[in-house]
Formats: C-alpha cells, structure tokens, sequence
C-alpha cells in the first residue's frame, strides 16, 4: 500500500548494558519535504530529539532515593559511588575519572572513562580536574579545567530509572573555533576490560567481552545549544579513547552532550516505519520469534532472534487486504504459525478475518483465511482478537449478535476447519473482546466498563473434550467495596493459570492497573493473586483502549497497559502459590503511554504504538530479557530492616509464623536474635511457601544452623555453591564467617553488588583490590543504614531515636552494614579471587585473610 515514508534516525547518546544488539531497521527514504533548522540538525529528526530530551530529564530528576549517590571521604582521594537498581549498573567517580561496572548472569564487565582533551580536531588540549568529585541526591559533578587557555567543561550524571545520564556542558567554544577552524572534540580515555568496536555510521560503539558478546553500548548521540537546536554530531574511536566531534556552525553557547547509561536491550522498528502506523498495537512471542502488529499500516511484522541479534525477517499483508481493514489489529504465534486478525468494520461478512501464515524454512506464506461459518452480521469485529496453542486458534468477535462470542478452528494437515463456537451462557457482553487459548482450555473475556459492584464482569472459561467444547467456569471480579472495571479486557493463559487484565476504581484519587490471578486445581479455578502495577497508576487520557495488558508464562507473570506514569510494565514471580513483585521492566527510549505486552519464557515484548521516535505514533516494539529477581530470603530480610528503620512493612502477612518460634514474626523477635544465621533461615521459611523446617532439618540438621554449621555447609556444596570470586557475587548471597577460635561466626545476607574501593584503605594488602560489600545481618552490635561522617564507618548508628535509623539499643543491633572484602588485583594469577575481609570502612578495621582463625565463605542457595 503506497504511503509517504518518513526518515528517523534516533541519536541520542547512550551508554548501553545489553544482552545482545539492539535490531534497528532504519527506514527507507522519505519522498517528503525535510524541515529546515537552522544552525542546527537537519530534517525531522530535531523535534522528536527534543521531546525525547525532555521525557528523560524528566525521568532522571524524579528518580526515588534509591539512585542516591553515596560518598566515601575516607582516604586519600573522595569517591562517590552509585547503585543503579533497574540496570543493574554501579558506577564509580573519582578524580581519576569513572567506572561502570555490569555485573549479571548473563553479562559482565568494566569500563573507565576520563575526560582527557577538548579542543578542536588536531589541536586538543589537556583536561584536568579542577575538584574532587561531588555528589547530592542522585546527581554527581566534576569539574575540568584546560592547562591553558582557561577553558573550562562540567562533567555531570544523574541515576535515575532509565539508567546514569552523563552530561558535559561546554560553556565555550575552544580558542581554535574562534578562527573558524574545524570541529569541536571531546576526548574520553577509555580502559577496562572490554573492547570497544564502532559501528559503521560513527553513532555507537560496542564494548565487547572475551567471547565478543556485547555487554555495553555507547551510542545515539545528540547535541544542543543554548536555543535547543540539535548540532550534527558523531563518534570517532582510537585503540584508546572514544572522541566526540561536534559541528557547532552557528551554535549558541553553551552546548550540551547528553549521553545515557543503561541496560537497553533491543528496540525493533518497522523497516518502512511512518506516521499513524501503531506498530507495537498487539506483540505476540514464540521462542527466538516476535511478531508485531501495525494496523495502522494494515501489517504484520516477524523479527527473529540470531544468538545476540534481532532482525526483521518478513512482512505478513493479507492476499485480499484493502484499506480500512486494519490488518494486525491482533496477533498470536506458537512455533512456525501466526495467525493475524482485521477489524474492519465493514458489513460484507468475508471482510471480517483472521490469517494463517507458516513459515518454511526461513520464509513465511498466508496458508488460509479464516471467516466465521455463520456469517455474524452488523459489525461483528470478528477478528478483533485471536489466539493460538499448536494446531487450534481463537478469534474473538465481541459485537456478535450483541453479547459476543469466539470461534474456534483446528487444523488438518493444510487446512483449517471451524470446530466451534463459543458464547456465552449467560448475561454476557462484548465476549471475545480478550481471548486466551492452551491446549483444550479456551478463554475470553469482555470490555465490561461499568465499574458496578454487582459484578457484572464475566470471564468464561470452556474446556475441549474430543471435538466437544463446554463451559467449565464462569469467572468474576474478587469479592469486595473496590468495583473494578475491564475486568476481562486483557486475558494470558500458561497451562493452569491465568492472568485477567482489570483496572480497580478509586473514587478519590487514581484508578490502578491491576492483574487478577487464577489457578486450577482439580477441574476448579480459585483466585491465587491480586497483583497491583509498581505505579499508581491513572490511565485518564481515556479511549476506548484504555485497558490492562497482562503476560503470563510459567512462574512469570508481567502486567501493562494504558500508564501516565514513569514505570515500566511491572513483573512478578511466583514462588509455590505466593506472587512477589520483581519490579519494573525498563527501557531508557520507550513512550510507556499505552504498552502491550507478551511473554515467552523470560523474553519480554513490549509494544508501544504511541512511540514517535519514527514519527508520530509509528510505534516500536522493546524487547528485554528478565533477570531474576532477589531471592526470597533477602525479600524477606529487606522487609524487617525497612521496617525497623521506620519504612512501610511490605510483607503480606507479616505474623504467619513459620518457623515455630517466636510466637510471631515481627520486628520485636529479632532485638533478641544475635546471629545472621537465625536472620537468613526466619526470612526463607516466612518467603518461600514450599519450604518447611523438616526441609531445613534434611539438609542442614536444623532449622536454623549457627553460623560455624552454615559454614561448613557452604565450603561442602551442601545445597550452596560455593563463591570465590569477587565478580560471581550476587544479591541473595550469604556470607558466613567461622570463628574457630571461639564464638559462633558470623552471616550476613549481601544486599548489593560488591563495589570497588579507590584509593584503597588501610589495612592494606599488597596484590589485592578492596571492594566494599553492603550487607544485611543480626548483630549484638549496633549498626544500621547510617554513615558516620567523621569516619565513613557505615556500621554506625545514631543516637537520635528520631532519625531515619534508630539507636542501636531500640533496633537490636540488626540492619544494613558495609563489609570489606579483598580480591587478588587484575594482572595477577587467579585474579579476582577472594582472599579475605574486614568489618568496615574506617582505617582502624582489622584484617582477616582466609588462612587465619577466622575464615570466610560466600555462598549461594540451591534447592
């Protein structure tokens, strides 16, 4: 179908954690006018630059205190370090420049930067740090002095949700651009241990590992003056540095280099992307294989995935399509099928569809269309919605004759034959507006907006026996006050749970997104979960989409849909029966207005159609692999520490008692618990449903071992792998100490990833590098989430009751602490190892190298 094509080139600059390449298709040339901007970048790429300049800074500066920046003033150079949660990043600033560190189980690595030289090309000159680094809230500054001519360049970050923003202001031109000669340069020096590589067009650099997977991504690059404009920009790379060249003819000064950190995984866009497409309006995964609706552009796209890399590999358009159908409004995949469905709202009946494509070998080929045998009249949207699970498909045709219904078809060899039609038996309305298939269990839901108490929504669950259908179960909202609305309107079914998409009214302050959880057990389906979105959320730009999306495969579950707010779609696992929020998936470039979400295994597709990156609500589609999330036990024990520093209690039922005694579980139990060992075993059994003490009395010879027991348990493999490396650790892990020369050790829980310590602090160790380990225990002992500022000792707490972390004598002694570990410095033979620890952060600590009396072992939890 012939239509204008409209050229967008993201450029803004990022460096980018990721699991593999993100699979941008840039789009064919446009046969449109170009928009003129003077003294600045040329063509339609400005404007949505722009407006994505302000959707980060907007992000960046309403980040939670959780991407505070820390400060260690401790030795003889301050350090300011930072913990990006949602990336899982931690960042460094010194003097010396910064390090970021990528530390998951499935990548890992290191890279350095200091701003060196600025100048222009060939006539550079050399940067110092006029200052030691300083850090409030989540942002950081270091400032650079020229060793001549005055010059002078702010160096800046903020950690914040979409990853660590890096800034340089120039707040003039060089002496050299004031005779009108060549181009403005930054120059990074770079090291660590990946390598770089640049891409082809001069926007992106690569940071490989030894196997030569991308683990970093330096890359869209934008530039800015004082009135906005974007400057044409692009990057360089030498064997040591990265240079930023800019073209500031006729800029304002000064200019802004806007540069952003984060786990960016794979953003897929059209190849022929244009306005008004809606690619990303319904996603679909199956494997190594997504496919991604347009109905804007009355298309299909399939992207597949080549060990690290995502591409476009076909374009699904209907053999008989003809405008206003709105091909893709619906899309479903299981292995080497797709079927695709219209909503036209056409009265001819065969107009109203849904699409079989298969793929053979690696090209894809329509194989039957499929239209209702009994020709629903009026507008049907028959095809509105669709489903499939092997050789069976769902399609929904909510308007059918009123209360609506779905239409299943099963497949014979090549050809598709309809086997039933499913409606509802009772009051139903706009059925098959959602609907959800696995194996011979079908599902569908409707568009109920009443927001009534009386229930009026309905799921309708129907079972297959031979070729017979029936209906097994008639689901409704959960019992309560709180009426929900769209209950039904997004549907996910993995074997015997489902997910049910629905929005709960608040009459005075903002609706949520929500997830209803069922599980069958026995033929009977019983609700499992309530599950709420991370944000509070307030889909009020209104439409008749406005809606939930959920996303269930096995123990995962995801929930979207329409959301103003900052969060990305929010994940959950399940452990037994109990659902635990995992956080947000994040994205640094996505418009989170409307997201549309499927999952398979623990790859997500997130659709947003209402992204203009490609022009105006062209859309695109993110593609993130979950990590795990912290295991139960540091759940748990995350949940009493926040509460005895006076944060909301977040566990469920905070007084089942699981583990037998105390009477309950509850802060006031553990002002008597003296050893982290009796911490980690209480918050297991609270957290993880499946476990019980007889489980524990099996594998350790007791349901809460001293901490000389876990010790030994750890060292012998039993049911713990054993840690000894610096750069394996994990959150989760435990970290045992044996006191052989009496007592009965130590554990503490590691509540974060182990950080570099630079300059090194006494005591000091020839050969090793120290690391500063944050950690969560039970001590006699006070120390909690304080810092005292005299010594930089974190395992410090004040006397004031009425500050954020209690006196020592009101918490027990037990909270957050720091440890100091050492590690054999890279270079050396067995680089990495661990070779011992101290307490805290403060000179004074003494040293305890693993051959001495007490000896220390890290290990994590295997069932």
């Amino acid at each position: 179908m012939p239509r204008h094509r409209t050229s967008i080139h993201a450029l803004w600059f990022c460096i980018t954690a990721v699991t593999s390449c993100i699979a941008e298709v840039d789009p064919a040339s446009t046969d449109s006018a170009e928009e003129t901007r003077p003294h600045g970048q040329q063509g339609p790429d400005a404007a949505s630059l722009e407006r994505r300049a302000a959707f980060i800074a907007t992000v960046q500066r309403q980040a939670s205190s959780a991407y505070n920046v820390s400060l260690n003033t401790a030795g003889a150079r301050a350090a300011v370090s930072a913990l990006n949660p949602a990336h899982g990043l931690v960042s460094e600033f010194t003097s010396a420049g910064v390090t970021v560190t990528r530390e998951s189980s499935v990548s890992a690595g290191r890279i350095t930067m200091k701003l060196a030289r600025y100048g222009c090309e060939g006539e550079l000159v050399p940067l110092d740090v006029a200052a030691e680094p300083r850090g409030s809230n989540n942002r950081v500054e270091l400032r650079h002095l020229a060793r001549s001519g005055g010059l002078s360049v702010t160096e800046w970050y903020l950690n914040g949700p979409l990853g660590l923003e890096q800034g340089f202001s120039l707040d003039s031109p060089p002496p050299c651009r004031l005779d009108g000669e060549g181009k403005v340069e930054l120059e990074i020096a770079l090291g660590g241990d990946l390598s770089p590589t640049l891409a082809e067009d001069g926007q992106s650099v690569q940071l490989l590992d030894q196997a030569g997977a991308a683990v970093l991504r330096y890359a869209d690059l934008v530039v800015q003056d004082a009135r906005g404009s974007v400057l044409p920009a692009e990057i360089k790379l030498s064997d040591a540095s990265l240079s930023i060249v800019v073209d500031d003819a006729g800029a304002t000064y000064p200019l802004e280099v806007d540069p952003l950190i984060a786990t960016e995984q794979h953003v897929l866009y059209a190849s022929d992307a244009s306005s008004d497409d809606y690619f990303g309006w319904s996603v679909a995964a199956s494997g190594d294989t997504a496919v991604v609706g347009a109905m804007g552009a009355e298309a299909a796209y399939v992207f597949v995935r080549d060990g690290a890399s995502w591409s476009q590999a076909a374009v699904l358009t209907p053999s008989d399509g003809l405008p206003g159908d709105f091909f893709g409004v619906s899309v479903a995949i299981d292995g080497d099928t797709i079927v695709v469905g219209n909503s036209t709202s056409a009265r001819a009946a065969e107009r109203r569809a849904a699409y079989v494509f298969v793929r053979s070998g690696d090209a894809w080929h329509e194989q039957q269309k499929l239209v209702a045998k009994d020709s629903p009249g009026g507008d049907s949207r028959f095809g509105y919605t669709a489903a499939i699970s092997g050789d069976t498909i769902m399609v929904g045709a909510p308007n059918d004759h009123g209360p609506g219904g779905a239409y299943i078809f099963v497949r014979s060899g090549a050809a598709w034959e309809q086997q039933a039609k499913l409606a509802p038996g009772r009051d139903g309305r706009s059925q098959g507006y959602a609907v959800a298939l696995h194996g011979d269990t079908a599902v569908m839901g409707s568009d109920c907006d009443d927001g009534s108490r009386a229930r009026s929504c309905q799921v309708y669950v129907f079972t297959r026996a031979g070729d017979a259908w029936s209906e097994q179960a008639i689901l409704y909202p959960p019992v309560g006050a709180t009426p929900h609305y769209r209950f039904g309107g997004s549907l996910s079914l993995s074997s015997d749970t489902l997910a049910v998409g629905t929005i709960v009214y608040n009459e005075y302050g903002p609706d949520r997104l929500a997830a209803v959880v069922f599980a069958r057990g026995e033929g009977a389906w019983k609700q499992q979960a309530m599950l709420h979105s991370s944000d509070v959320d307030a889909p009020g730009w209104g439409g008749w989409y406005r809606n939930a999306s959920v996303a269930v495969s096995g123990d995962r579950l995801v929930l979207g849909g329409s959301d103003d707010g900052e969060q990305g779609p929010s994940i959950f696992a399940r452990i037994g029966d109990v659902w635990t929020p995992q956080g947000a998936a994040e994205s640094s470039t996505w418009n989170r207005r409307d997201v549309r979400v499927a999952l398979s295994g623990d790859t997500l597709i997130a659709g947003t159609w209402t992204d203009d990156a490609r022009g105006s609500s062209a859309g695109a589609a993110h593609v993130i692999q979950l990590r795990e999330g912290p295991p139960p036990h540091l759940v748990g024990a995350r949940a009493f520490v926040d509460r005895a520093a006076d944060k909301p209690f977040v566990l469920d039922n905070p007084d089942t008692n699981r583990f037998g005694t105390p009477s309950s579980i509850n802060w006031a139990n553990f002002t008597g618990t003296t050893q982290g060992a009796s911490l980690f075993t209480l918050s297991l059994l609270h957290e993880d449903p499946t476990l019980t003490t007889s489980i524990l009395r099996g594998w350790w010879g007791s349901t809460s071992p001293t901490s000389a027991s876990l010790y030994g348990h750890v060292v012998a493999g039993n049911h713990f792998k054993r840690i000894s490396k610096i750069g394996d650790i994990l959150p989760g892990d435990l970290l045992v100490i044996n006191y052989t020369d009496g007592g009965s050790g130590h554990t503490a829980i590691v509540d974060a990833y182990p950080t570099a310590i630079a300059p090194a602090i006494e005591p000091v160790v020839s050969g090793t590098t120290q690391y500063s380990l944050r950690v969560i225990d039970s001590t006699s002992t006070a120390h909690g989430c304080a810092t005292d500022p005299s010594t930089g000792d974190t395992r410090w707490v004040p006397a004031d009751p009425t500050k954020p972390c209690r006196g020592g004598s009101t918490d027990g002694g037990a909270g957050r602490g720091t440890m100091r570990l050492y590690a054999v410095s890279p270079g050396q033979a067995n680089a990495g190892n661990l070779t011992g620890y101290s307490w805290s952060l403060t000179s004074g600590s003494a040293y305890f190298p693993q051959s001495g009396a007490r000896p220390h072992a890290i290990g994590r939890l295997v069932r």
